[in-house]
């Protein structure tokens, strides 16, 4: 199911919408989860209208921005707090199999997972971008090498490492 603005309904093509079922996006639709292959997409003037709203409404654990712009997508990853930022791709991709991290044992949106002694090192949290290259949904058990995707670990005050699956 897609849930778009009415004018952008309007504007979509017939190959788009083609075997979806389209509804009207609801403000109750903004912050939700929808547990289910529904994609809500709601058309921004700008980076600064996307980044009020994903600050407002966001999760902070997958946030996405399809652009053609690179300087866009890097202000996107600056500005944005999550645990991974999809440039041009599915926020399916934030999954550990599909970016080469192992086996996902749980996932989390807080910042501190230590017990008894805290080092400055047991401070640093990570973000990861994803560079998605026009992936819109990863197969099943797919690593990052399958996919076509590149990963890149950010963290606070420290040097990227980055990581190219594809």
């Amino acid at each position: 199911m897609l849930r778009v603005a009415a004018d952008l309904a309007d504007a979509l093509t017939a190959e788009v919408t083609a075997g979806l079922k389209i509804e009207p996006l609801a403000d109750s639709d903004y912050g939700r989860e929808f547990l289910d292959t529904t994609l809500a997409v709601m058309p921004v003037s700008g980076l600064a209208e996307a980044v009020d709203h994903i600050a407002r409404y966001g999760t902070q654990h997958t946030e996405t921005i399809v652009t053609e712009s690179a300087a866009a997508a890097d202000a996107f990853c600056q500005k944005v707090d999550a645990a991974a930022l999809i440039v041009n791709g599915s926020p399916r991709l934030h999954d550990a199999p599909t970016m080469g991290l192992g086996s996902e044992l749980a996932i989390s949106t807080g910042r501190l997972q230590v017990r008894g002694p805290v080092t400055l090192a047991d401070l640093m949290t990570y973000s990861w971008r994803i560079e998605g290259n026009g992936a819109v949904r990863f197969r099943t058990g797919a690593s990052g090498s399958e996919t076509g995707i590149s990963t890149q670990e950010r963290n606070s005050g420290a040097s990227n490492t980055e990581s190219n699956l594809g």
